[in-house]
């Protein structure tokens, strides 16, 4: 009989901080902010009272974490003493949203600081997920941050990770069609720390083939 493992790590390594199972929550709090300070907001803050599951304890202690549990539940407490729905309409008493101003600052640098734990454990599918990781190009932009702070250490948050086609050189080699592959350093990171970390690569010539068809030409950048 074969057991199915319910929380992460699923790859059976060391827990990290972003184990913690409350990333989901997580959203409600970032969903509030975004909108905040119109009464959309409060609009998310009921959704995150109504619904949102938090637990009583760290499974992974860290500081970071539980600035972000003690805040959630900070806010809930303070929706739960005067806030109301209907079914139709969300209302809520001025000590509400007196006591949500009071912690605005505190929940976006607890959201700033959380991220990129989060974001880490998200990284390699078979750590938090259980399934293989994919290599293919993508681009776009990363949420900047809600403090000035952290907006201004993250810089341009647009990224553009490329898998391109070359004549010479390269990263890789497609022995099966003969391609050859440049990688941006995003996935040379990765590949540097764990030559298995892919399972799956893009080639730009044959689609999506097992990463077993591919020899590493170089990891350099």
């Amino acid at each position: 009989m074969t057991h199915q493992q319910i929380n992460p790590p699923y790859d059976g390594s060391a827990p990290c901080p972003g184990c913690n199972n409350f990333g989901g929550a997580m959203a409600y709090l970032h969903n509030m902010f975004t909108r905040w300070p119109s009464g959309k907001s409060m609009v998310k803050l009921n959704d995150m009272r109504r619904f949102c599951e938090l637990p009583e304890t760290l499974s992974m202690p860290h500081p970071a974490m539980q600035e972000l549990l003690d805040v959630m539940k900070a806010m809930i407490a303070i929706a739960n003493k005067g806030m109301t729905d209907d079914g139709l309409t969300v209302k809520w008493t001025p000590a509400v949203w007196e006591g949500v101003a009071a912690l605005a600052g505190r929940a976006m640098a607890a959201l700033d600081a959380a991220e990129p734990l989060f974001d880490a454990h998200r990284h390699d599918e078979r750590h938090c997920t259980g399934n293989t990781n994919s290599m293919w190009e993508s681009r776009g932009s990363r949420w900047p941050g809600f403090t000035q702070a952290t907006r201004e250490a993250r810089g341009d948050t647009s990224y553009n990770y490329t898998i391109e086609a070359v004549l010479s050189g390269g990263h890789l080699l497609h022995k099966a069609c003969g391609t050859r592959i440049r990688l941006h350093e995003h996935f040379l990171l990765d590949l540097r720390k764990d030559p298995t970390f892919y399972a799956k690569v893009r080639c730009p010539k044959c689609s999506d083939v097992p990463f077993a068809q591919f020899e590493i030409l170089s990891l350099e950048a």
